[in-house]
């Protein structure tokens, strides 16, 4: 679907979401109090469902809309139309995510990404715009690209540690969290030195390939 068809639907999805605003929790659940099942949400979004979009957006507008109006301290207007430059970054780039909590952080990644773009073509283009304060600081704009990279990765990697095998699981939680070295995790565990390196390797190497088969959010 071409941009200009997405963003019709878009409008039309904007729409409909002004005349339903009370019917979104912020809690990511249902009017009735059911929860949202996010992980199937989120694939059917991936694969091209426009009324699993729709869900999303309910949900989810006022967060991107938040996070784009105080990263820019721009005016109403301006953050709507970097809002619907996001909308359709989540329409082209999104994941399969497994809960609200993830989804809300995925989601202020996207605006800051998208935010940072903005203010980036603004200054390439040398639009007459503003610096204050109370903008995002384009004079640090590389940190803050990275510091975006690092938010969505971070989401990225707890959704698949949290689909290792529980083995797995406790060999990472020990060595990264806990810090501890693969001698004190072998005695812990019951298993060699050698044999512990290597079950945390082929799981570190499993989720680079995973990584490089995926497109960046």
């Amino acid at each position: 679907m071409t941009d200009v068809a997405l963003k019709a639907e878009l409008t039309q999805i904007s729409a409909s979401h002004v005349d339903q605003q009370s019917c979104a929790k912020t809690d990511g659940t249902k009017t009735d109090g059911t929860k949202t099942d996010w992980a199937k949400v989120t694939s059917r979004i991936a694969a091209g469902d426009r009324q699993a979009f729709a869900t999303y957006y309910e949900h989810c507008f006022d967060v991107m809309l938040h996070e784009t109006s105080r990263l820019s301290n721009l005016d109403e207007s301006t953050c709507l139309d970097i809002v619907q430059e996001a909308m359709l970054k989540v329409i082209r780039c999104m994941k399969p995510i497994d809960n609200f909590r993830q989804l809300k952080a995925w989601t202020r990644a996207v605006a800051k990404t998208v935010t940072y773009d903005w203010f980036r073509k603004s200054v390439k283009n040398q639009s007459h715009v503003q610096v204050t304060e109370g903008n995002l600081p384009i004079l640090a704009a590389k940190e803050e690209e990275t510091r975006i990279e690092h938010t969505a990765r971070m989401v990225w990697i707890e959704q698949q540690i949290a689909k290792l095998p529980p083995e797995t699981r406790r060999l990472f939680d020990m060595r990264y969290r806990l810090g501890w070295s693969l001698q004190k995790i072998a005695g812990q565990v019951g298993l060699k030195t050698g044999a512990v390196d290597g079950r945390i390797r082929r799981a570190i190497d499993k989720l680079k390939q995973q990584a490089e088969s995926e497109s960046d959010v």
